[in-house]
């Protein structure tokens, strides 16, 4: 981000909108990105910063170079930018002069509709110099030119200016568009009521601006009454709806007639009158034939197969979402359509070609609404990944996560393929798991990812494929890669075989989180001697073998891995102390444990601290010193935590003791914190103790 951006954010943030919009102007003049690829790009990104400097002249060369360079659509998209930029500046000749270039390099500019300009008029030069100031200065030249023959195009003028404004300053928009709407001729006070109640701060203010809009007799208002039953509708506001809904039938503009069927059908509906809904819909797809849009037709359609699914006629659901495919104009409708095919499937218990349909969503390409049919999707396929399994369809669960994994949604289904083999393995059932651990290896895989997966090839019974990818991935270019693969080939009877100590540590302390200690032991004894630089990381290792077993030998090897000189880590010499703690809290030694953990508290420790903090807390709470107690769960709370089962037992723990010495305010603050944190079996034991406090 470049300082002109982030100081425009800080005014954002301030509510200085107009402090923002020249923060983001200068930032316009910046390239972003490295240096384009081609020398069209070139013109066109240098096209770009000279508009946003006010260099038009400069800009309007350069972007009829990009064009003659193939650039069309950088083109496009500039000298829309740069129009709406010169709107928004009520700078109209050079707006209308981008709009004319773009016409003329790149073709109809689809993305700039003539009224959304400022009308070029002599005649108005007053109102471009008075929108170049304050909102009211505008507004009284507005007002003069009320009784001429230019005042529609004034009243135009306005609205372009304050909708190119909209974005940066939707205050200064929306005091724009206020006196327009309730002095402007029908058209445009339609068109200013409609814009205001896009940029209504809530829906209250959205439903007042496009009711004055659909009140306005004139052909404009159709579209302020489209918007006006599509948001009560989402307010939920039935009666409502119903009103205006029917009041669209009655207009004879097809596109509105067939809005106000479906509103009724989607009422209809959720009042489980599906018969009623159904004769709406298919009345609003008869007013939709004459629409030259696919779109809302198809949307139509939908919502008809939708229903008919409901009713249980499932080929002729499919057969409407088929006629909506065959149809489909947008990238959009086409994924809405595919996952109603999907989704008929799934209803249909035809899970394989819901699995097709959800797989083809799931890579479509295109803008925020195609992305979020897509990501449905491919949540879609690991959903019919978990119902297979548990019908036993591995083929067919596999088949969904290979799919899945082509997605988003990669890390979950890499998740789900290490769950279901364990399961499996560890049911017996080898065959089964094999088949998803083969998909999983197929997967496009990071290398720690590829060895997660290998780690499980010993328990479907494949050692020797799993020691191939680990000698592959021991020759990987990234040091970390070879470390790790490397330690997955240290066998504990090889002794030093395997040369590497870190290698031969790392794969020690797995098994020893694994707690195969004895093999882990193999390994680490020889490595707590000598100069290595994982001696300290051994002895800890080697430690934790004997946590249980022997906590005075576990004891001799903490502190060993505290004492041991040369290059040291820090995180070592912690978990070592962290341990001792541990072994003195369970000898309920409380000077020994006081030692080992107000040492990791003193050092800081954002990790441990806390942690230390509420171990120190419970062993006081057992020995009955309810002082202590309370000073270290009180302490944990302060050093600041995420932990759920930490802060809620602390602050339990600290709101009881509070409780029992009278502190009533310390007390329900603290239970409150441990009924936020949200650990279950703390939660529960705060509200009742919350409740005898207020009773």
């Amino acid at each position: 981000m470049s300082i002109a951006e982030k100081y425009a954010a800080t005014a954002d943030e301030h509510g200085d909108r107009a402090a923002a919009r020249v923060y983001r102007r200068s930032a316009a003049a910046f390239p972003v990105d490295g240096p384009p690829d081609s020398p069209g790009a070139q013109y066109a990104e240098l096209a770009r910063h000279a508009a946003a400097t006010g260099d038009h002249e400069t800009a309007m060369r350069l972007l009829a170079q990009a064009a003659e360079a193939g650039e069309h659509a950088k083109v496009l998209a500039i000298v829309q930018e740069a129009s709406l930029l010169c709107t928004a500046d009520a700078d109209v000749p050079n707006a209308h002069a981008y709009y004319a270039l773009g016409l003329e390099l790149a073709g109809e500019p689809d993305r700039i509709r003539l009224h959304d300009l400022p009308a070029a008029r002599p005649e108005l030069t007053a109102l471009y110099a008075a929108l170049t100031g304050g909102d009211g200065a505008a507004i009284v030249v507005l007002a003069e030119l009320r009784n001429t023959g230019h005042f529609e195009a004034a009243c135009q003028t306005v609205i372009a200016v304050a909708m190119a404004r909209a974005e940066a300053d939707p205050d200064s928009a929306r005091g724009l568009l206020r006196p327009v709407a309730e002095m402007a001729p029908p058209e445009q006070a339609v068109r200013a009521w409609n814009e205001l109640g896009s940029l209504a701060d809530d829906a209250d203010e959205a439903v007042h601006a496009y009711e004055r809009a659909a009140a306005i007799e004139h052909p404009a208002a159709h579209t302020a009454l489209r918007h006006l039953i599509r948001t009560l509708y989402e307010q939920d506001r039935p009666a409502d709806t119903a009103l205006f809904a029917d009041r669209a039938t009655a207009t004879g503009d097809p596109l509105t007639v067939a809005h106000g069927h479906r509103l009724l059908g989607l009422l209809r509906e959720k009042q489980d009158d599906l018969d009623g809904a159904m004769r709406e819909f298919r009345l609003g797809i008869a007013a939709a034939q004459v629409i030259n849009e696919s779109e809302f037709p198809g949307e139509l359609r939908l919502d008809l197969a939708r229903l008919l699914q409901r009713q249980g006629n499932t080929e002729t659901a499919m057969a409407e979402v088929e006629h909506v495919l065959a149809a489909a104009g947008t990238e959009r409708l086409r994924a809405k359509a595919v996952t109603y095919r999907g989704n008929i499937a799934v209803l249909s218990g035809d899970l394989a070609t819901a699995c097709e349909a959800f797989a083809q969503v799931a890579l479509m390409n295109g803008d925020d609404d195609v992305a979020e049919w897509a990501d449905g999707a491919a949540n879609n396929l690991l959903g019919i990944a978990n119902s297979a399994y548990g019908d036993g369809r591995h083929d067919l669960a596999v088949q969904a996560l290979t799919l899945a994994a082509r997605t988003g949604k990669r890390d979950l289904a890499i998740g789900v393929v290490e769950a279901r083999t364990t399961e499996l393995a560890e049911a017996g059932d080898t065959a089964a798991a094999l088949r998803y651990l083969d998909a999983g290896l197929g997967f496009p895989l990071e290398p720690k990812e590829e060895i997660r997966l290998a780690d499980l090839c010993g328990t479907v019974g494949e050692p020797d494929r799993a020691r191939e990818i680990f000698e592959r991935l021991a020759g990987h270019p990234d040091e970390t890669v070879q470390l790790i693969a490397g330690s997955r080939l240290v066998d504990p009877s090889d002794g030093d075989a395997t040369p590497d100590p870190a290698a031969r540590w790392l794969r020690a302390d797995d098994l020893v989180d694994a707690g195969e200690y004895a093999e882990a032991r193999e390994i680490l004894t020889p490595l707590i001697e000598g100069d290595s630089h994982v001696v300290q990381h051994a002895r800890l290792s080697l430690g934790r073998t004997y946590h249980e077993e022997d906590p005075a030998r576990a004891r001799e090897l903490y502190l060993a891995a505290i004492e041991t000189p040369g290059g040291r880590s820090d995180q070592v010499v912690e978990m070592a102390k962290m341990y001792l703690g541990s072994l003195a809290k369970q000898a309920r030694d409380w000077p020994e444990a006081l030692r080992w953990y107000q040492a990791v508290i003193d050092s800081g420790s954002a990790g441990n601290g806390p942690m230390a903090a509420a171990h120190l807390g419970e062993l006081a709470y057992w020995q009955g010193d309810r002082d202590s107690a309370v000073r270290f769960y009180e302490l944990c709370l302060a050093m600041g935590t995420d932990n759920a089962e930490l802060i809620g037992e602390s602050a339990y723990r600290a709101g009881e003791i509070r409780h029992a010495q009278g502190d009533l305010p310390a007390a329900a603050a603290h239970l409150s914190r441990a009924l936020d944190a949200g650990h279950e079996g703390f939660a529960d034991q705060a509200r009742i103790l919350l409740t005898r406090l207020n009773d």
